[in-house]
C-alpha cells in the first residue's frame, strides 16, 4: 500500500497451482502465497457430428464431439454442467451451443461453437378415415373399427402383429390401440373407444295391488321403434301367463303376496333388458269352522273339518280340548277342506261324550301371514 512505484515478483515452479508473490516499495517488502490458474498452451478445436431428428421421436437428435488434439476434456451444452462424455442425445430440432475445455482448466478456458440439429425429412404415417361403430348395447360384440391404411404402411390392432387388415368387426365395447408403421420404421399410435348403444328399454309400470283371486294385467312399455323382439322370458310366476298380442300385456292370477314378476326381452342383436313389478295381494285372512258336528256315521257332518278358500295355504296346528282343558285331539301341517284330517269325536279310538269342546287353530295364509283362531264346537250324539 502507499504511493508507488511498487516492484512485484512472482516465484514458483512451472505449472504450479500456488506461487509466492513479493511486493516492495522502497525499504518495505510484503510476501504472500496466491493460487493461480492457467490455460495449457494448446490450440484447442473440435468438430461436431449431428444425427438429425427422425420420425421415430421428436427427441431422436444427437451431437457427437471430436476434439483436437486428443485429450481429457469436459463437454457442455448450452452452458450446462460439463461432462466427460463427448456425446449428447435425446435432442429436439434446434440450435445448441457446444463448449469444450481441458479437464483441469478454468471454466473460462476452452472453445465453443453453435451446432444445428435438423430433421431428416421423414414423417410418421397419419391416421385418416378412422371410423368407429358402437355396439348395439353393452355386452354384445357387434362393434367395428375401420381405418384407411396409407400405401406401404402396416396396421397393428390392439398389440397384434402388423398387417394390411384395416377393418375389425365383432368388437365389444371398450378401448383399443392402433399403430401405423411405414417402411422407414416410423410409427404413430392412437387409442379409440368403441362405445355401447343404449339398447332396448322396458317398463312394466308401477307396483300393483289386487284382491286374492283377481286376474292382474301388466302392460309392458318398451322401445318398439328401436329394436325388434326376438324372444322373451319371465320369472316369478308358477305357470305360463297369458301373453297378449305383441306383448301388449301379461295376464295372470297372483297366488302369493308379495309376488315379484320379471320380464326380459331379447332383441335380434342379442341385447336384453329386464324389468320387474311387485304385486301385493289383499287376502281375506279368514276360514270356516263348524259350530257343531254329529259323528253318527250317517255321512252328514260326521267330522269336525276346517274349511277355507285358496287364500289359506295350510293349517299349521289344530288342537281340541275338553271342558276341563284336557287335550283330546291334535294335528299339524295339513290342508283345509279334507275330512281325512278332521276330528271324528274320539280320543285314542274311544268315543267321547257329547258336549262343548274348545278348538285352537293356527292358520297360514298365502300372503305369508300366520294367524291364531279359537272357538267352540258342539259334539252331538
Amino acid at each position: 500500500e502507499g504511493p508507488g512505484p511498487h516492484a512485484v515478483t512472482y516465484t514458483g515452479a512451472a505449472g504450479a497451482k500456488t506461487v509466492s508473490v513479493t511486493a516492495s516499495a522502497g525499504s518495505c517488502t510484503s510476501t504472500a502465497d496466491r493460487e493461480v490458474s492457467y490455460a495449457p498452451d494448446v490450440d484447442l478445436a473440435f468438430t461436431a457430428s449431428v444425427a438429425p431428428v427422425n420420425c421415430t421421436s421428436e427427441t431422436s437428435g444427437a451431437i457427437v464431439v471430436t476434439p483436437s488434439p486428443v485429450g481429457l476434456y469436459l463437454y457442455s451444452l448450452d452452458g450446462g454442467e460439463g461432462q466427460a462424455l463427448n456425446a449428447f442425445s435425446g435432442l429436439r430440432e434446434g440450435r445448441y451451443r457446444v463448449r469444450i475445455r481441458p479437464l483441469d482448466s478454468d471454466p473460462s478456458c476452452g472453445t465453443e461453437q453453435v451446432v444445428v440439429v435438423g430433421t431428416d425429412g421423414t414423417e410418421a404415417p397419419r391416421f385418416a378415415g378412422l371410423r368407429i361403430v358402437a355396439t348395439s348395447c353393452f355386452g354384445v360384440r357387434d362393434g367395428r373399427v375401420a381405418v384407411d391404411v396409407p400405401p406401404g404402411a402396416t396396421l397393428s390392432f390392439n398389440g397384434g402383429a402388423p398387417g394390411t387388415v384395416s377393418t375389425f368387426d365383432s368388437l365389444a365395447a371398450g378401448r383399443y390401440s392402433l399403430t401405423l408403421s411405414n417402411p422407414e420404421g416410423c410409427t404413430r399410435d392412437t387409442l379409440v373407444d368403441v362405445g355401447a348403444g343404449a339398447g332396448p328399454t322396458l317398463d312394466l309400470g308401477p307396483d300393483l295391488a289386487a284382491r286374492f283371486g283377481d286376474t292382474v294385467l301388466i302392460s309392458p312399455r318398451f322401445s318398439e321403434g328401436q329394436f325388434r323382439i326376438d324372444s322373451f322370458r319371465y320369472g316369478g310366476l308358477d305357470s305360463t301367463p297369458t301373453l297378449l298380442a305383441t306383448l301388449g300385456g301379461l295376464r295372470f292370477v297372483p297366488n302369493r303376496s308379495p309376488q315379484i314378476v320379471t320380464l326380459t326381452l331379447i332383441d335380434e342383436a342379442g341385447c336384453s333388458v329386464t324389468d320387474e313389478v311387485e304385486v301385493r295381494v289383499r287376502v281375506s285372512e279368514s276360514f270356516q269352522a263348524p259350530s257343531a258336528f254329529s259323528p253318527n256315521f250317517d255321512d252328514i257332518n260326521d267330522v269336525f273339518v276346517l274349511r277355507a278358500g285358496a287364500q289359506v295355504r295350510s293349517i299349521e296346528q289344530l288342537s281340541v280340548y275338553n271342558r276341563w282343558g284336557g287335550l283330546v285331539f291334535a294335528l299339524s301341517n295339513f290342508p283345509p277342506n279334507e275330512p281325512a284330517f278332521g276330528w271324528d269325536g274320539t280320543q285314542r279310538g274311544e268315543r267321547l261324550d257329547p258336549g262343548v269342546y274348545v278348538y285352537v287353530a293356527r292358520v297360514a295364509f298365502v300372503n305369508g301371514a300366520v294367524r291364531d283362531f279359537s272357538g267352540d264346537v258342539n259334539l252331538i250324539r
